[in-house]
């Protein structure tokens, strides 16, 4: 049954999008947050073969969307992007001059013109000789092989609402890999490199590296984040500090002129990171959500998450190694 709605949440609020009106993204979103919440409480992490039914169809569903554009077009990101490489390399600075890309989307034809809006790195990480919505279903699917030993991860990152965004081409996937390799790493050996390279690309991966440092109430790694945060964006902050600031750091663009807060919060892509951040760390959250609510040990679940993992990897509970 979870299998079925992992796979008809997204499709029924896409198809009946009107319904929702400015509400959709957030229908979208907490729906399929609160599927993999709902998937996890129900034990079903005990069932070894149970997440890769929620990620088989949902990786089938996105090459579908793909190559026939079933559900697709959702992100101009695809498309604008890969334009943004040549002209900085031409020495025009994406945050002041903008680019103009005409393109064909499923017999569709557009016409943008966007300037960059997230941080540098992010230009570069992608392929340029292939599709980049392949690009970006081909990143979600191996953060679900790496996440491969925490059955809720699976689940979550590799649902039916994930898999469309991946193939819409939202650049969203890319960074979700880089973290993931930062903090599940490979072979429970954490990519540092992976971390600081996701620094410099959206900056949702800035907001959650330092939480996740700051939570831990490690002083260094907080430091590390952001010098390696400030080191890769001074070279364009120092360029045109007022379009870098205005593009790149301020959360409410409106104060910049464009944009609005009710636009920051109506983004279908924006729910991707909640979701990779429970299906990665749901453990600790349950166990944190215990204890907020005033219970050292949490009820109705699992006896006790400090000390077993009920199903889901040891991996989520033990600290991973250093690269």
């Amino acid at each position: 049954m979870f299998a079925l709605l992992f796979l008809g949440w997204p499709l029924a609020a896409l198809s009946f999008g009107s319904a929702f009106g400015s509400y959709l993204a957030l229908a979208f979103g907490a729906g399929a947050l609160a599927l993999a919440v709902l998937w996890a409480e129900a034990g079903l992490a005990r069932v070894p073969w149970a997440p890769w039914v929620v990620f088989v169809p949902a990786f089938v569903l996105a090459v579908v969307s793909v190559a026939t554009g079933f559900h697709n077009g959702l992100t101009d990101e695809p498309y604008a992007m890969p334009a943004f490489a040549g002209p900085l390399l031409h020495g025009h600075n994406p945050y002041v001059d903008p680019v103009t890309v005409t393109y064909n989307q499923y017999g569709t034809i557009y016409t943008i013109s966007p300037t960059y809006v997230y941080l540098p790195v992010l230009i570069f990480l992608q392929p340029f000789v292939v599709s980049y919505k392949w690009f970006t279903v081909a990143s979600w699917a191996v953060t679900v092989v790496l996440v491969r030993r925490r059955p809720v991860a699976v689940a979550a990152i590799g649902q039916g609402a994930m898999g469309l965004l991946a193939a819409s081409g939202f650049n969203d996937f890319p960074v979700l890999l880089l973290l993931t390799l930062g903090t599940v790493g490979i072979a429970g050996r954490r990519q540092r490199w992976a971390e600081w390279l996701s620094l410099g690309c959206k900056q949702f991966a800035n907001v959650f590296v330092i939480a996740y440092y700051a939570v831990r109430r490690d002083v260094r790694g907080v430091a590390v984040a952001v010098a390696v945060t400030v080191a890769l964006a001074l070279p364009f902050l120092l360029w045109s500090p007022g379009p870098f600031l205005c593009g790149a750091v301020v959360v409410w663009p409106s104060s910049c002129g464009s944009g609005s807060a009710s636009g920051f919060f109506g983004h279908l892509n924006y729910w991707a990171w909640p979701i990779w951040a429970v299906g990665v760390f749901y453990l600790p959250l349950r166990a944190f959500a215990g204890r907020t609510l005033g219970r050292t040990r949490v009820t109705g679940g699992p006896p006790d998450l400090r000390a077993r993992t009920d199903g889901v990897s040891r991996t989520d509970a033990t600290p991973e190694r250093g690269a």
